[in-house]
């Protein structure tokens, strides 16, 4: 049987908030352009501490959410750990 998922979209402002039923707090959807700065904050910062990719998308999941959120933290660690985990991507 196919699970059907329904997402409440809310303009709070200037932004964006997606929740989803069962849950209290919504995630900020995020513009293309500003992915790679969460990128960074949460991955490459002091503050990320350099995560693998679940830990990465388990924090910014918390707050965030874009369309291809997944794909793109797998991208850019995969990335930063073949240039020594700078995470300067």
């Amino acid at each position: 049987m196919l699970k059907t998922r329904y997402f409440i979209n809310l303009v709070l402002g200037c932004d964006l908030y997606r929740f989803v039923p069962g849950k209290i707090d919504g995630t900020k959807v995020v513009l293309k352009k500003d992915v790679n700065n969460i990128l960074k904050e949460f991955h490459g910062s002091a503050f990320g501490g350099h995560s693998g990719i679940n830990k990465t998308r388990e924090a910014i999941h918390l707050r965030y959410w874009w369309p291809g959120l997944t794909e793109d933290i797998k991208k850019y660690v995969s990335i930063n750990q073949e240039k020594g985990g700078n995470g300067r991507g």
